[in-house]
């Protein structure tokens, strides 16, 4: 079976939209998370202490932070890639499995920090 090029290009643009979507909903679930942990942790606290992990870690990004660049960043990335290696759709797909993974693991890695002196 034999594609036309138009065809391999409506393919590639209905791909990228599709690891876009993907990307877009585990930053936006990753963003959430991080926006809980540094802004509404678990008892006893309000706000993570300064100088635990968890509160150095939210000190360090501002309350809109987590929004922009965990779901803006990862799929303006995507894009950069995408553009970058026609060719090669199988690394930007294996990139867009590593952004998943890491967005995963930052928020996970954030929710286990220590948020408070006192437990």
């Amino acid at each position: 079976m034999r594609s036309t090029r138009g065809e391999d290009q409506t393919f590639g643009l209905i791909g990228l939209l599709a690891l876009i979507g993907g990307v877009a909903i585990v930053a936006v679930a990753s963003a959430a998370v991080l926006h809980q942990a540094c802004f509404h942790p678990p008892p006893p606290v309000d706000r993570p202490d300064p100088g635990t992990p968890r509160g150095e870690y939210c000190a360090a990004i501002l309350p809109w932070h987590p929004w922009v660049s965990l779901t803006v960043g990862p799929c303006v990335l995507l894009v950069a890639l995408w553009l970058a290696l026609p060719r090669r759709r199988a690394v930007t797909v294996a990139f867009a499995v590593l952004l998943c993974v890491a967005l995963i693991a930052n928020a996970a890695i954030v929710n286990s920090l220590q948020s408070a002196f006192t437990i």
